[in-house]
């Protein structure tokens, strides 16, 4: 939560607070994609950030680590622009045509249209957002493994 007032949206605070770059350094170094996801998905959970100065974090606050890279976000990263989470759609397989040269009685009995083929169905489209609990998991422990570090350096 150290870095919430630095890079919501609307924010004055003209550089995050020690805690925050403590708490980013070691989430960066754990695993970069988390700040990405927790990013992507902050919006779901009620908070509007600024990408840009979020993904900038490293740099505002002098870490000798990599920025990740959050192809998702592109696009996104202006003040007020909301990323959305990766989804997760099944793909359904493609019908094959036989290629071989029998007769005609022997190409009806193996084309795809008189065989039936199984396919996973759809999901059902319930207007609520699958990912909506382990994202909000991702976040609190994200959130919680910064205010721990945090905690640690004080």
């Amino acid at each position: 939560m150290d870095c919430l007032s630095y890079i919501t949206i609307g924010s004055n605070d003209t550089k995050p607070v020690k805690s925050c770059c403590v708490g980013i350094e070691s989430v960066i170094e754990y695993n970069p994609q988390c700040v990405c996801f927790g990013l992507a998905s902050s919006s779901q959970l009620g908070f509007e950030l600024n990408n840009t100065r979020a993904l900038d974090m490293p740099k505002t606050c002098k870490l000798p680590v990599t920025p990740p890279h959050c192809p998702a976000l592109s696009g996104a990263s202006a003040p007020g622009a909301s990323a959305s989470t990766p989804s997760l759609s099944p793909v359904s397989p493609s019908a094959t045509t036989p290629t071989s040269s029998q007769s005609s009685a022997d190409s009806r009995a193996t084309s795809p249209s008189s065989t039936t083929t199984m396919t996973a169905p759809s999901p059902a489209s319930s207007g609520t957002n699958n990912l909506s609990v382990p994202t909000l998991i991702l976040v609190a422990i994200l959130i919680s493994s910064i205010a721990y570090i945090s905690a640690l350096s004080n």
